[in-house]
C-alpha cells in the first residue's frame, strides 16, 4: 500500500473479489467508487448490512425523486476495519488542519470500506451516486459520517473499469489482507453481496 506498508493477502478472498469485479466489466459503463463510513459496534448489524443497504438505496432514490424507472445495476464489496484516527480522517474533511496535539488525540475508529461498481450508462451518471449512497449509509443503524474516497494524487473519485481495471484490482487487495488491526468486534472482517436490479416493492 502507499508509504511502503505491506500486508499479506487472503488469496481466496481476493480471487472472489476479483471475480465480482470481472462481472462488472460486463456493464456498459462500469464505474467503481469507494466509500468509507464510521460504524458503532454496539448498534451496527453486519448480518443485515447488505439487505439494509439495498432497501435503503432504493428508498433514497425514490425520496430524492430521481426520474429513473429502475435502480441502477450495481455490485458491492465491503470490509470492516479498525484503527485509531483523528477527526480529519473520520469526518472525511481534509480541510481540517492537523497539528502535533491533534495527532496525539486519536480515538477508536471502527469503519467500513465499501466499494460500489455502478453501471453508469444513460440515464445514470457517476456524479448522481455519491449523495444517494452517502445518505443511504448514514440512515443505516450504527453507521455515520459516510464519505467517498478520492483516488490518490487526483481529484477523481471513480475508476472507469473500461480504462482503469488493473488499477482497481490493485486497490482491492487492501480489503483482502490477512492481518487485521486489533479491536475489530466481528468474527468476519469482510464480505460481499451481489445487487443486480434488486427486486423490492
Amino acid at each position: 500500500v502507499e508509504n511502503g506498508k505491506k500486508y499479506a493477502i487472503d488469496v481466496r478472498n481476493h480471487d472472489k473479489n476479483i471475480k465480482l469485479l470481472e462481472q462488472c466489466k460486463n456493464f456498459k459503463q462500469p464505474y467503481l467508487i469507494q466509500y468509507v463510513a464510521k460504524i458503532e459496534p454496539n448498534c451496527f448489524n453486519q448480518n443485515k448490512f447488505a439487505e439494509d443497504f439495498k432497501r435503503g438505496f432504493k428508498r433514497t432514490i425514490k425520496q430524492n425523486k430521481k426520474p429513473w424507472k429502475t435502480t441502477p445495476n450495481y455490485q458491492a464489496i465491503y470490509s470492516l476495519e479498525y484503527k485509531e484516527s483523528d477527526a480529519r480522517e473520520i469526518e472525511g474533511d481534509y480541510s481540517i488542519k492537523t497539528n502535533l496535539l491533534s495527532k496525539k488525540l486519536l480515538i477508536d475508529y471502527h469503519h467500513i470500506h465499501l466499494y460500489l461498481c455502478f453501471d453508469c450508462h444513460t440515464p445514470y451518471k457517476p456524479m448522481d451516486m455519491n449523495n444517494l449512497v452517502i445518505e443511504t449509509l448514514n440512515n443505516i443503524a450504527g453507521v455515520s459520517k459516510a464519505h467517498y474516497i478520492k483516488i490518490p494524487s487526483t481529484d477523481l473519485y471513480y475508476r472507469n473499469l473500461n480504462n482503469d481495471y488493473e488499477d482497481a484490482t490493485f486497490y482491492l487487495q487492501y480489503i483482502s489482507k490477512i492481518e487485521q488491526k486489533h479491536g475489530v468486534p466481528f468474527e468476519k472482517k469482510s464480505g460481499s453481496f451481489k445487487s443486480i436490479q434488486p427486486k423490492y416493492s
